[in-house]
């Protein structure tokens, strides 16, 4: 019998109130900031080290390769809730626009009349 791994990703539900979600999604670009600072870090070493130790250099650029690959994921999310959030908020005002929008009667078509000639006389 083979061993299960766990999932090395999993996908998180959770409902906030739709007014929250610009915040939301915020404080998840505020956390992407900042593994970018460490990304900055350990690049800025490995330029430091790499005559040192290659090992370590290579160590670390597999390290910031899993980073991108976690950013990306993470502003994969971050697009797709703004999306969602778009999408319902632009419902919300069509269908509101449309319940506020008189509806027009198309008006009576006049009878053309032909005028009459003044006979000269």
């Amino acid at each position: 019998m083979s061993k299960k791994e766990l999932p090395k990703r999993v996908a998180i539900k959770y409902t906030v109130d739709f007014h929250e979600v610009p915040e939301r999604v915020q404080l998840m670009m505020q956390e992407l900031g900042g593994n970018f600072n460490s990304f900055a870090n350990i690049s800025s070493n490995i330029s430091k080290n790499m005559k040192e130790s290659l090992v370590d250099s290579i160590t670390n650029i597999a390290q910031l390769m899993a980073m991108l690959d976690k950013a990306k994921i993470r502003l994969e999310d971050c697009s797709e809730i703004l999306i969602g959030y778009a999408e319902i908020l632009s419902d919300y005002i069509e269908a509101n626009r449309e319940e506020e929008a008189p509806v027009k009667k198309p008006a009576a078509k006049k009878k053309a009349t032909k005028k009459k000639k003044k006979e000269e006389g």
